[in-house]
């Protein structure tokens, strides 16, 4: 099992070379570490007063891996496929990109009904709980309102950045929490 070790050494050395420089240097970055400060810190491993962490590879890939996993089957991939050919289209059919929510808003909220129907519906088909199509359907929706200029939100004229920053939020915490908890059926 591969491990990842981290010391204090090391942590200090990237440390510096991160935060040497601000953003206001336009583009000017720190002097690159000397080899022998990198060298001392690779061999200080082992006579550092702190131990070094060991954080054991395997298993944090497996965790990620477990909830990418559970992210992944939150929104069915037909379903967003769906969804960004229908914008696609509503996009298209707009002369400006300010037409797209004022003249096609109705489109929008369309594109939008549909999917979630067809989210809905198809994991029903699919042999899954009413409970999982629900929830399913609730981060396809949550998704479909942090699209500022093409979801559901500037279909109905609202264009206040609080409100997206507020959709985006509960969005993403919906997600975080939806994957930490539900565990999705085997198909």
């Amino acid at each position: 099992m591969r491990q990842i070790m981290v010391t204090p050494g090391l942590i200090a050395i990237r440390a510096r070379k991160i935060f040497s420089s601000t953003p206001f240097d336009a583009g000017i970055s720190s002097p690159p570490i000397p080899r022998n400060e990198l060298r001392a810190a690779k061999s200080d491993r082992s006579s550092s007063r702190m131990p070094a962490l060991a954080i054991p590879k395997e298993e944090t890939m497996n965790d990620l891996s477990a909830y990418l996993d559970r992210l992944r089957d939150l929104i069915p991939a037909r379903t967003l496929a769906l969804y960004v050919l229908g914008i696609g289209l509503v996009s298209s059919i707009a002369s400006t990109p300010e037409d797209v929510s004022k003249k096609y808003g109705w489109m929008l909220l369309l594109v939008t009904g549909v999917c979630l129907v067809i989210n809905f519906v198809g994991r029903l088909l699919e042999k899954k709980s009413i409970g999982n199509a629900a929830i399913s359907s609730g981060a396809f929706f949550l998704l479909t309102m942090t699209q500022r200029f093409t979801g559901p939100l500037a279909a109905l004229g609202v264009d206040s950045q609080a409100g997206f920053v507020v959709a985006s939020f509960l969005a993403a915490v919906y997600v975080v929490v939806i994957t930490m908890v539900w565990k999705p059926q085997p198909a």
